[in-house]
């Protein structure tokens, strides 16, 4: 007796509600960590890859929103270490330049958005993650 409706035991369906925001604008950053809080997501924010990476060792993030362009460590480099440990975290990637190099990495768990963006737009990504990785 089989079921093709089985979901295997990786995923779950569950709300989008820790998210780390990976931006090194700071006026940008902060505008976007309280436009998220008042949206009731939990959020916390880095300033660059690095401390991103360093911020996912203490915290387990339902969803990972990135700029693309960022010193230290830049947003694809950042998705590229994610994908190796993480391969089902769901993640924006957010470009102010040339949209298809974000596109270039995108996967059914990646998602990008285009800066100057509305915040519809980006409430939109998020709530098209319907399933995430559960460790």
């Amino acid at each position: 007796m089989t079921n093709k409706n089985i979901i295997p035991v990786v995923f779950q369906q569950t709300k989008i509600s820790r998210i780390l925001i990976v931006e090194d604008e700071p006026t940008l950053s902060v505008v976007l960590c309280e436009f998220l809080r008042i949206m009731n997501f939990e959020v916390t924010c880095a300033e660059n890859g690095v401390e991103a990476l360093d911020r996912m060792c203490l915290t387990k993030f339902d969803l990972i929103i990135t700029d693309v362009m960022m010193p230290k460590m830049g947003g694809l480099e950042l998705i590229q270490n994610i994908r190796k440990v993480k391969p089902f975290l769901p993640i924006i990637a957010v470009t102010g330049s040339d949209y298809d190099t974000a596109l270039e990495l995108q996967d059914s768990f990646t998602k990008a958005v285009r800066k100057p963006y509305a915040f519809d737009t980006l409430l939109s990504k998020i709530y098209q993650f319907e399933i995430v990785y559960s460790d």
